[in-house]
């Protein structure tokens, strides 16, 4: 079973915010079971600091930094990552909604 990992940026603005990150991502993990495939860690700068709190996802071979991260935030990414809430691309939500109402789906 492949594992994601998502690492909480500990650098010096980033610090701040990491209390509350790290509660919410932990509580997030465990609240969907998500354990064994989402694993939460800590990493040093990311070099983003002005745009923060970041975070770093590995996942598949891949790395991909996300900014701003809030508690909810971070919720919604790992609810996303567990396969647990569906990713709306920008611009499909509303046609897809109006499909819905159509009985189009």
């Amino acid at each position: 079973m492949s594992q994601t990992h998502i690492k909480l940026c500990t650098g010096k603005h980033c610090s701040r915010q990491y209390p509350s990150l790290h509660a919410a991502a932990t509580k997030k993990v465990f609240a969907l079971h998500a354990e064994a495939t989402i694993v939460i860690d800590r990493c040093g700068c990311l070099g983003q600091c002005e745009k923060g709190p970041n975070i770093l996802i590995e996942q598949h071979g891949k790395n991909e930094i996300q900014t701003g991260m809030t508690p909810f935030k971070i919720g919604d990414k790992i609810e996303q990552l567990a396969g647990k809430k569906p990713i709306i691309v920008s611009g499909q939500a509303k046609k897809s909604l109006n499909d819905l109402l159509k009985g189009g789906f």
